[in-house]
């Protein structure tokens, strides 16, 4: 009923989905536009998101959960973590590399870190 939709509370769980649907649409029709298209949705984790905040944490290995209008939740639940390891599974075959070990290694990388972002549950410092 035309709604304006909601820019914000994005979350992990939606671009590994995402990702996982661009995975099958390129093993099953073998279009590279989907496998660019699954780059570009990785890279939200990389902090091609709104806030320009990675989302993942290469010192405990776990993702932020979400990201709201002004910041970063970040507490780093099983459900996020998973379901970005499924995302740089998607992409490792793909790709056929070692993405957390390019994470670490990239020297062009900024992490800049989250701001907390108080919701109406604890966030966890």
């Amino acid at each position: 009923k035309e709604q304006i939709a909601n820019e914000y509370g994005e979350q992990s769980i939606d671009v590994a989905y995402s990702i996982n649907t661009l995975e099958l649409f390129y093993n099953t029709f073998g279009d590279l536009k989907y496998k660019v298209m699954i780059d570009t949705a990785f890279s939200w984790y990389l902090g091609n998101n709104h806030l320009q905040q990675v989302m993942y944490n290469s010192a405990t290995g776990g993702c932020y959960d979400g990201l709201e209008r002004a910041g970063v939740n970040i507490n780093q639940g099983a459900e996020s973590t998973l379901c970005f390891l499924m995302a740089q599974m998607s992409l490792e075959r793909l790709h056929k590399y070692s993405v957390q070990s390019d994470l670490l290694l990239d020297e062009k990388l900024t992490i800049k870190s989250p701001e907390p972002y108080e919701t109406s549950h604890k966030v966890l410092q």
